[in-house]
């Protein structure tokens, strides 16, 4: 059974003879006519006219769903007869997946995958629509271009467990329904499971062992057979618990109470309270987009409707949880009560401003048009054909935020296996930069300090190195600044003394030390024009001394003097040089 978008109520009848099996209309005047089916017991070939085409159901009631563009999905659940068809408004029946021969599923082109015994479908909010593939104990995904996935189960007899949907085994599946944030629910043995949207699969209902069913914790309630399912618009999920006889409504928060039946067999009272009644065997359940909840009872070969309350503004949303983005802001929550009618919208309102209508009618939402660096906090509220509902507690404040500006005016400063990183900030986003990172080469990022400079240590004296800077905060990293490169080399000798030496000329006397391992050649030291990169005279050191004499320099000037040690590295015959040292600046005596 299902119910279209204008409110038409249908159903599939089994074949008990010439001209039973078919899927009827009935509107809500009353008048009842046949949809789908030409009675005869055999499986759809193709594209054509719904009515003269078999529509096949010889068991249990058939699940069938509608899509938004009031499309309606039938199982046919015989083995050598395993497909879903897809029936237009108008009548137009096509093949939407499976091949009519009962197998295994391959994902891919739905109507080139085998299904065996799909027993129920339904239709989420995007018009994705999922089987419940009882032979192959899987549940199929096919989206609306017909391309076929696995959504849950990993085709294995066995218990379902918590997790990942796909590798969890089934058992029996039969009902199949999505609620309207698109969690699906399955009917499985003695269970009710729902798989959120993430494939994430988690208890909903039952306990796993047969037995009657107590009001309380979903979860700690004994099931039967669950076979049909179905949501209300308040996200209450409806189960036919066959075995048990009874209808049970579960809220959203896991709470089961009985809805409809007594728990016996016999032929319904209309008027009467729905738990006062018997129901006998359900099979199929649907719901109206006003709360009204369908039912087949085939022992007595009727439609039961319980009606719903007068509909009434949604409830408040709960449990906000905000994630602030770069200009936005991602708002999860947990919804309501719809009051009985559908949610058409939902508003927000940032601090004490305007309610603004949000795009989108399940949670998270996402908040855009935010200033950076700004704090806001925010409210939520449900809209329905009553009206607006109460607003939502106030969020914790937030502050959106994007990744920061890349560092710029880069400039690298070699030392001895090391090199010295200066930078200009970038802007930071609207959150505080958290540290700085650099990666060489390509490679991976590494923390470095929170301020420029930063150090990059461990590196190889006279190994070339391109390094690139960026910036972190909350939001994560910023684009790399421009490459800058680096060569480190050895430490400089340091000079000890320099001094006037007769009229022309200084003298200079070093400290210096070689690394482990290295040779020394010997040194070089240079006078320069002061302030200024010019030589106007050098001397040479040999290894085993540590000062020379810089002659032909002019009389009454200052000389800048530095000194540069020569070394090879262990294993290298390269003859290198080390940093020169810093100046010392000597005016020669007149």
């Amino acid at each position: 059974m299902a119910i279209s978008p204008n409110g038409d109520i249908y159903y599939a009848t089994a074949y008990v003879g010439a001209q039973t099996s078919g899927v009827f209309k009935l509107t809500p005047a009353g008048v009842l006519s046949r949809f789908a089916g030409n009675g005869d017991f055999a499986c759809p070939t193709g594209a054509g006219s719904a009515l003269s085409s078999p529509v096949t159901n010889y068991g249990e009631g058939t699940r069938m769903a509608f899509d938004s563009n009031g499309n309606l999905y039938v199982p046919i659940a015989m083995y050598n007869c395993s497909m879903v068809v897809k029936i237009t408004p108008s009548g137009d029946l096509s093949i939407f997946a499976g091949t009519g021969s009962g197998g295994a599923a391959t994902e891919g082109l739905a109507t080139s995958s085998k299904l065996n015994q799909p027993s129920a479908v339904a239709v989420d909010s995007a018009d994705n629509v999922y089987i419940a593939d009882t032979g192959n104990r899987r549940i199929e995904k096919v989206t609306p271009a017909g391309q076929l996935s696995f959504f849950a189960g990993t085709g294995s007899y066995g218990a379902p467990s918590p997790g990942a949907a796909t590798s969890s085994n089934f058992q029996s599946l039969s009902g199949i329904t999505v609620d309207p944030d698109d969690n699906v629910y399955v009917a499985n043995d003695s269970r009710v499971l729902k798989i959120s949207q993430s494939g994430v699969l988690s208890f909903f209902a039952g306990t796993g062992t047969s037995g009657p069913a107590n009001e309380g914790a979903a979860t700690s309630s004994n099931l039967t057979r669950p076979v049909g399912l179905v949501t209300d618009v308040n996200g209450n999920l409806y189960i036919d618990d066959m075995g048990d006889k009874r209808v049970k409504m579960v809220t959203p928060s896991g709470q089961l109470s009985f809805f409809a039946g007594n728990g016996s067999s016999g032929v319904p009272t209309p008027g009467a309270s729905a738990i006062s009644t018997p129901i006998s065997s359900s099979y199929s359940l649907a719901a109206a987009s006003n709360g009204d909840i369908y039912m087949t009872s085939r022992d007595n070969g009727v439609i039961l409707m319980v009606s719903a309350p007068a509909p009434s503004a949604p409830s408040a949303p709960t449990s906000l949880v905000v994630t602030p983005r770069n200009g936005s802001v991602r708002v999860a929550f947990t919804r309501g009560s719809a009051g009985n009618a559908k949610i058409t919208k939902y508003q927000y309102k940032l601090d004490d401003g305007e309610w603004i209508d949000a795009v989108g009618t399940s949670s998270p939402l996402t908040v855009t048009g935010l200033s950076n660096g700004t704090t806001y906090s925010v409210k939520l509220r449900a809209v329905n054909t009553v009206g607006a509902g109460a607003a939502s507690e106030a969020s914790g404040s937030f502050t959106p935020r994007t990744t920061p500006s890349a560092p710029t005016a880069v400039v690298a400063t070699p030392g001895d296996g090391s090199v010295s990183i200066a930078f200009t900030p970038g802007a930071n986003g609207g959150a505080a930069i958290s540290k700085y990172q650099y990666r060489i080469g390509g490679g991976s990022w590494i923390d470095a300090g929170a301020t420029s400079p930063i150090t990059v240590t461990g590196l190889s004296n006279y190994t070339t190195y391109a390094i690139q800077v960026r910036a972190v905060n909350v939001a994560g990293g910023s684009a790399p600044s421009v490459s800058v490169t680096a060569r480190p080399k050895v430490t400089s000798p340091t000079i000890a003394v320099a001094y006037s030496s007769g009229r022309n000329g200084v003298q200079v006397g070093l400290i210096a030390a070689r690394p482990a391992g290295s040779t020394l050649v010997g040194f070089t030291v240079r006078a320069y024009a002061k302030g200024t990169t010019t030589v106007v005279s050098s001397c040479q050191i040999m290894p085993s001394s540590r000062s020379c004499y810089i002659g032909l320099l002019a009389s009454g000037t200052e000389y800048d003097i530095r000194a540069q040690a020569m070394l090879t590295l262990r294993g290298s015959g390269v003859v290198r040089a080390t940093f020169e040292s810093q100046a010392w600046r000597v005016r020669v005596n007149s």
